[in-house]
This record gives structure tokens, C-alpha cells and sequence, in this order.
């Protein structure tokens, strides 16, 4: 490959990031569940500790990396929008550097890696999760500059820091998402087997003591400080196996993204068949088997609810796996010509790819799309929340579903109904046909043993007060926005309801009653 070849694919590469960061603007959002790491960290900067109420230890987020790092953020900038935007387009960056670096090292073609940057530029799902603040981007991220490295080390390829490095990647990866320990003990079982003696050098030995010292650290701090081995979302989310709703995410994905899902099960089927062939692993078929591995995992919990988030972290690899073996295909049909169709092949997938991201919300799914997590749900939480952060007495409290937005806005004490962030209901057990990561629900004795003063539930918002859509016990508040928007909302209590009728009254809150 030339250098002039190489400068041109890199040149290209930049108008590839910059179309991608033009795509996330597009698709801009803040998911409900980022507020969460938002009061986790304000807590933890107020001096109550990383805690969802105050004197509460509850490990109600996912990902201890993504909170440091927003808490930094709000340390330092002094709030968390628009760095986080910021902060997760340029990972979303790095993630297309690094990926243009990985397939094209794999595939020996520098093209070949701008093919697999470009099939991610233009995914949807891939360009949405770049932008929601959630710590999606930095998980697929350290996900492939994990897999850049043991590929190096697999090759003998590594420098000395290269070689340090892997192990506090790998640290990083286990401390942004629980799903990070099955990369990463996937990733050392591969060296393990198919070259041992990558893992006995000095420096690298150094780096997974690193690794081990920090997981461990780690695990006893969560342990002793919130009381539980494992954080307290995952016994409210994964309550047991469900392959029936984890099949129903995957087809939904599969025929949502046609091109790129089968793309994906071919590349996958020719490298893990290249391997059975030559009797040896390869990386190609262990990052192969890493990602049928990963999907069997989300189709045993049982997928998700937001738009494939937890198919993101693959989307990346998979390129890699298709744009090596369409490579490895065109150099053994027209070896001297074989960059060109290759390349055409991959612009014709990624062209078709955005215009069916671009018009994604016109039919139904399994899964909420961006307007139905951002325009349909959180902008009017916000508003929900900063309405009782104005109107809301000291020592009053709320119960919500929503518990995001409308939580971190009021500032004031909450129980998320769905147990994310209470230990009681998340050791419940799970309630049959309820959504996916949602099977947990406070009963209405724990309610009234916190005399909640809000029940919200999820929260239910008219544009009239129709007194017929009340359930027992309910009343409208009208919240009004300083902008001039008003709806009302249908809320409950555990608390004396008349007297706090009367008292909201006082207060200007006008209340619509049966």
C-alpha cells in the first residue's frame, strides 16, 4: 500500500467522522437514564456519597467509569450539558479512528478499514447511542481498543506500554459495564489458548495484575459500601432467563436492519468456518465467537426496551468481520482489483443502511425509538420534575417509574417504583408480563410504609383535566411551565390527601379533584 494511498484513506476517514458527528447532531438526545447518573453525581459532589437519596446506599447505575467521569465533568465545567454531548461525540470519534485502525490492520488494507468506519457513521442505532449521555459509547469504545491491543499481542506487535496497557483497558471495560467481564474474560481465554506466551512477559503480567488488583478493589468497595456483590440494577432487571423476549428484540433488530444483520451472520459463518478448516483459532473467529457468545447473553436476559442498545457494543466488531471477509473474498476472485468492488460493495450496504435508519420510526418495533425515549417522554419529565422542584415543601417526597429526569429536576426524595434504585423491590420477586427490565414493582405497602407524598407511577399527562380519567384515589395538578406550557398530570398520595390538597392549593397549585 502506498503512502499516498494511506494519506487518502486517512484524508477520507475525516470527512467520514465529520459526516458522523453531523449524523449524532441529528439524532441529539439526552436518555431519561442518564438523569440518574446526573443525581448520583451531584449527591456524591454534595458530600453524601455516590447515593440516590441522601443516607440511602443504593447502587442504582450501571457503570462506576461513566459516573466518575461525569463527575469530573460537573466539577470542573460546572454542569453536565452540552459536555456530555461533547464528550461522547468525540468517543464516537476515537470508536471510528480505532476502528479504521483494527479492520484495517486485520484486513491488510488501510480502504478496508474506511469501509468498516463508514458502515458506522452511517448506522443509526450506532450514531443515537454516540449522543444520549449514557456511557454506551465509551463501553463500545474500550471494546475495541481492548481488541486493537490483543490483536497486537496475538501478532507480537506490541511496545512495552502497549503491552502494560491491555490490562487497565481491560479495567476500564469491567468498570463501565457489567457486560465488560465477559469481554474481557473472552479476550484473555483467546491468548490463552492460541498464544500463551502472550500473556508472560513482564510488562504485560504487570498490566493484568493492574487489572486484577482493580476488580477486585473494586468489588470489595462495592461489597462493603452498598452492601451487595452485584449492583443493585441488575437484581432489578434480570430477574431470570427470558429467551422468548430476548428472540423478539434480536428479529426486530434483524428486520429493521436487514443488510447489516445478515452481512453479520455471513461474515461470522466464513471465519469461524476459515478456522474449523485450519484447525487453528484465528482473532477473526474469536472475535466471532465473542459476539454469538454476547447475543446468546442478550437473548437470554431477554434483550431490551430502548432502541438495540444492548447490541451497540458489537455493531463495531461485526464491521470489522464483514469488511475482512469481503476483502478476503474480492482478493481471491480479482486479486489485483480486489480495494475497489470491496469498497463499492460496502458504500451500497452503508447507503442502504441510512436510508433505512432515516426512516426507522415509520414502523412499529419491539423497542422505543428516539422520539418515543426523547420528544414523547423526557422533555415533558424535565418539565414534571422542575415543576416540583418549584412547588414541592421540604420533607415532601415522590414515587415514579420515570425515575430519571423527573428525580434529578425536583431534587427532592424519591423511590423508583421499578426498584433500579431501592434494594427492597429490587430483591422482590419479578412480577409475570411486565417489559423487559421492568418486572420489579414497589407494592402499595411499601409505598405507605415511605409516606410517599407523590405517587407519579408512569406518569400520566393530559392537555384537560377529565376527571373520568382518574383512578381511585388520584388527582390533577396543572403544571406550568414558565415558558407557557401547561398540562396536567394524575398523582396520587400516601400522605393525608386532603390536607395536602389544601396545602398545593396554597401554594398556587391549582388541583383538579373528584
Amino acid at each position: 500500500m502506498t503512502a499516498w494511498s494511506n494519506r487518502a484513506a486517512w484524508a477520507a476517514l475525516v470527512l467520514v467522522c465529520a459526516a458522523f458527528v453531523a449524523h449524532g447532531l441529528f439524532h441529539l438526545f439526552v436518555q431519561d437514564d442518564a438523569y440518574i447518573f446526573f443525581r448520583y453525581s451531584e449527591n456524591w459532589i454534595n458530600g453524601w456519597g455516590p447515593v440516590w437519596n441522601q443516607g440511602e446506599r443504593v447502587e442504582g447505575y450501571t457503570s462506576p467509569a461513566w459516573l466518575a467521569i461525569l463527575t469530573i465533568v460537573r466539577l470542573v465545567i460546572g454542569s453536565f450539558e452540552p459536555a456530555i454531548h461533547i464528550i461522547s461525540l468525540g468517543l464516537g470519534v476515537g470508536a471510528l479512528v480505532l476502528l479504521f485502525t483494527l479492520a484495517g490492520t486485520v484486513a491488510r488494507d488501510v480502504w478496508a478499514g474506511l469501509a468498516a468506519a463508514l458502515l458506522m457513521a452511517s448506522d443509526r442505532t450506532f450514531v443515537l447511542w454516540s449522543t444520549s449521555g449514557m456511557e454506551t459509547r465509551l463501553f463500545g469504545f474500550l471494546v475495541l481498543g481492548a481488541a486493537l491491543l490483543v490483536w497486537r499481542r496475538y501478532h507480537d506487535q506490541v511496545s512495552r506500554a502497549e503491552d502494560f496497557i491491555l490490562g487497565p483497558t481491560l479495567l476500564l471495560l469491567c468498570l463501565t459495564r457489567p457486560e465488560g467481564f465477559l469481554f474481557a474474560g473472552l479476550m484473555l481465554l483467546f491468548l490463552l489458548v492460541a498464544r500463551p506466551a502472550a500473556l508472560r512477559s513482564r510488562w504485560g503480567l504487570g498490566g493484568l495484575a493492574l487489572w486484577a488488583a482493580g476488580v477486585a478493589g473494586h468489588l470489595c468497595w462495592r461489597w462493603s459500601y452498598y452492601g451487595d456483590p452485584l449492583p443493585n440494577t441488575f437484581y432489578a432487571k434480570v430477574p431470570g432467563f427470558d429467551f422468548h423476549s430476548g428472540a423478539t428484540f434480536m428479529a426486530d433488530f434483524a428486520t429493521s436492519f436487514p443488510v447489516f444483520s445478515l452481512a453479520t451472520i455471513l461474515a461470522v459463518l466464513y471465519h469461524l468456518g476459515a478456522a474449523l478448516i485450519k484447525r487453528t483459532p484465528t482473532f477473526n473467529s474469536a472475535l466471532s465467537a465473542i459476539i454469538v457468545v454476547y447475543s446468546g447473553y442478550v437473548v437470554a436476559i431477554g434483550g431490551g426496551f430502548m432502541e438495540f442498545r444492548m447490541l451497540d457494543v458489537v455493531m463495531a466488531p461485526a464491521s470489522v468481520l464483514i469488511v475482512t471477509a469481503v476483502w478476503s473474498v474480492f482478493r481471491r476472485v480479482i486479486p489485483k482489483m480486489a480495494p475497489i468492488p470491496a469498497l463499492a460493495v460496502v458504500i451500497v450496504a452503508a447507503t442502504v443502511g441510512l436510508n433505512g435508519g432515516m426512516r426507522f420510526e415509520d414502523r412499529p418495533h419491539s423497542v422505543m425509538t428516539r422520539s418515543e425515549m426523547w420528544e414523547d417522554s423526557t422533555k415533558a419529565w424535565i418539565l414534571v420534575g422542575q415543576f416540583f422542584g418549584r412547588s414541592a415543601l421540604p420533607g415532601e417526597s415522590l414515587a415514579t417509574t420515570a425515575a430519571g429526569a423527573i428525580p434529578y429536576f425536583s431534587k427532592l426524595p424519591c423511590l423508583d417504583q421499578l426498584g433500579l434504585n431501592d434494594r427492597f423491590i429490587a430483591h422482590l420477586p419479578h412480577a409475570e408480563g411486565s417489559g423487559v427490565g421492568h418486572r420489579k414493582m414497589a407494592p402499595e405497602t411499601y409505598l405507605a410504609r415511605r409516606k410517599i407524598t407523590y405517587v407519579i407511577g408512569h406518569p400520566r399527562l393530559y392537555l384537560q383535566p377529565k376527571v373520568e380519567l382518574l383512578q381511585p384515589g388520584e388527582f390533577f395538578v396543572r403544571v406550568e411551565d414558565p415558558s407557557g406550557i401547561t398540562f396536567f398530570l394524575a398523582v396520587r398520595t400516601m400522605a393525608d390527601r386532603e390536607p395536602l390538597i389544601a396545602s398545593l392549593r396554597e401554594r398556587g397549585v391549582m388541583v383538579v379533584d373528584t
